[in-house]
């Protein structure tokens, strides 16, 4: 079995994991902002990052190499510079990946905030994020009947993006253990994380987050579907791939919204739109 190992340097807890970059807390973080020599870089998606992300913080959206490329130029010149890399909490993989591109890229001094955005709101720490309409709705959440839409005699309501179905809706059918008849749930994580926890009637098909693959073979034919992972990043990767690859049906959507599996009871928690 694996140990993890705690080092004391320069007064600082680190944890080193399985990529063997240091990982530091939220009280660390907070601490190296004080210093003002520190570069924050949030490794998700461009719509998560304007949702909200860490003062200061810019984004090189790691689900595409392209960026990441484009944006190495706005980097410090001095490869020793202390960076930390982050995205959506302990399960993203995405800050790793940007800690490993900056390392072949000669960076030195890079650690993960593996806690990621979610935490530091949780924490009420100070944060940005693009300024946007709210839309009150007193009472319970009720789906706009506008998207309501039937699927072989199934009701869903669609979300606000395409191929998306109402997080809020559908968050609220699973916590409530109401999910519609007739509705297949995909679990497009990994076969582990699958093992670990998922909700009862869910298939496991991971979505392959370097090729940019999932296996449309295994997907149930005539049904509707709904995608969900940890934080809704794989999963509308995973339905893009589909759309990509023209395996895209009508049937189809992907949940946006964090799930969680902790002692054999799920919980979601709706991503916020755009």
């Amino acid at each position: 079995m694996k140990k993890i190992v705690v080092f004391l340097i320069a007064g600082m807890s680190i944890l080193f994991g399985s990529t063997n970059f240091p990982i530091v807390t939220h009280e660390e973080v907070l601490e190296l902002q004080k210093q003002n020599n520190t570069l924050l870089i949030d490794a998700r998606p461009p719509k998560l990052y304007k949702l909200g992300t860490i003062m200061g913080a810019m984004n090189i959206n790691m689900r595409d190499m392209k960026v990441y490329e484009n944006k190495l130029g706005l980097l410090p010149n001095d490869k020793s510079a202390k960076i930390v890399s982050f995205c959506n909490g302990p399960k993203c993989k995405l800050s790793h990946k940007l800690a490993k591109s900056l390392k072949i890229a000669g960076y030195t001094n890079v650690v993960i905030y593996q806690g990621g955005y979610p935490e530091w709101r949780k924490k009420k720490l100070e944060a940005m994020g693009m300024l946007r309409e709210c839309k009150n709705q007193s009472g319970e959440y009720q789906p706009s009947q506008e998207n309501k839409i039937d699927i072989n005699g199934i009701t869903l309501y669609k979300g606000a993006e395409t191929g998306m179905v109402d997080q809020r809706w559908f968050a609220k059918k699973l916590n409530t253990n109401s999910k519609p008849e007739g509705i297949t749930l995909v679990d497009v994580r990994s076969e582990k994380d699958f093992n670990a926890g998922h909700y009862e009637g869910a298939i496991n098909i991971p979505y392959n987050v370097d090729k940019g693959t999932l296996d449309a073979t295994k997907l149930p034919k005539s049904k509707a579907i709904v995608i969900y992972c940890h934080t809704g990043m794989m999963s509308v990767g995973a339905w893009q791939s589909l759309q990509k690859n023209k395996v895209y049906m009508s049937n189809i959507f992907y949940l946006d919204a964090n799930f969680d599996c902790t002692k054999g009871k799920c919980s979601v928690e709706p991503n916020e739109d755009l």
